[in-house]
């Protein structure tokens, strides 16, 4: 009996998949790829919708649930340098749908460019660490692929004044990219996409080298921070090596350089509260990312965000 009711659970598992469609978003005009527009697909008349975010070569991948039977929906695609676009759009599962958008006139920009502009303002100046897991596990469930869409969100932002600095582990810990400014965009994008993960988490190491490269930048009264991204088990509480994680945390909070926590991936609440309590001793906010939505929005505010040092 045991063995009948385990396959009809597999067999309903198996059937439980979500609708996935993908596609590409391109200019009208030049036809070239459109990175960060999003794209909704929606019931009218009701809360459900479903989002995905275009990256740097235009495409994407959205899933609507089971339950979504194959038929036309709601559909709005959207980028502040490109007028919206609202329609219908038919749901099937593996279809490929690309999409064009018309870039806005220069004038039509101005609101935009207004609107960057007083985003910018709101931003410190800034020297991050992003402390990155890079373990084989951070290539499942897109998890990597969110990180590095905020990641580049957050460099396009940066100024002049700017630092980001990037540092890596999961078997060995190492500074993947050196402390770079704001005015090195290109170099940045370069080695956000450029990263891949392997190898297994090992818990703990990194964190002393991303605090090492945030003091060596620190900048005094402004934004400096190590944001630590993981999907993995930093460490127990009740071991040893978190006692001594704890003292470097402190210490450098002491230092007002915060520390901010967030994972990724099916976490037990266990895990989840031990992370958050490195953020809170750090100074810093704990935020569990589950789309690239709630990972644009989180990142970018680390940037605006002063902390418990805000005055």
């Amino acid at each position: 009996m045991k063995q009948v009711l385990s396959f009809i659970l597999f067999l309903f598992a198996f059937n439980s998949q979500a609708i996935t469609f993908t596609g590409h978003i391109f200019d009208m005009e030049t036809k070239t790829p459109i990175e960060y527009a999003k794209l909704s697909v929606f019931v009218k008349g009701t809360s459900d919708i479903y989002s995905a975010t275009s990256d740097s070569n235009g495409f994407y991948s959205i899933s609507v649930p089971d339950t979504w039977i194959e038929a036309e929906y709601g559909m709005r695609l959207e980028h502040g340098l490109y007028y919206l676009v609202n329609g219908i759009v038919l749901v099937k599962n593996e279809a490929i749908r690309d999409f064009y958008m018309k870039r806005k006139e220069i004038e039509a920009l101005e609101d935009t460019l207004v609107e960057k502009t007083v985003e910018e303002a709101l931003m410190p100046t800034s020297n991050i660490v992003f402390l990155i897991d890079v373990s084989k596990s951070m290539n499942e469930e897109h998890k990597i692929e969110i990180l590095k869409i905020a990641m580049k969100k957050l460099a396009s932002l940066l100024r002049d004044s700017d630092k980001l600095s990037i540092v890596t582990y999961s078997t060995d810990a190492q500074i993947y990219l050196k402390t770079t400014t704001g005015a090195q965009l290109e170099r940045i994008n370069e080695a956000i996409d450029a990263l891949k993960c392997n190898g297994i988490t090992m818990s703990g190491l990194g964190l002393e080298l991303a605090f090492h490269v945030a003091k060596k930048n620190y900048i005094k009264g402004q934004n400096n921070k190590v944001i630590l991204n993981t999907d993995g088990i930093f460490t127990s509480t009740q071991s040893k090596q978190y006692k001594t994680m704890e003292k470097l945390i402190e210490k450098m909070r002491s230092k007002k350089i915060a520390l901010t926590v967030f994972s990724y991936g099916d976490l037990m609440p266990k895990t989840k509260d031990n992370l958050r309590k490195m953020s809170v001793l750090g100074g810093g906010t704990y935020a569990h990312i589950e789309n690239k939505e709630m990972a644009i929005e989180e990142v970018v505010d680390e940037a605006k965000n002063l902390g418990v040092f805000d005055k």
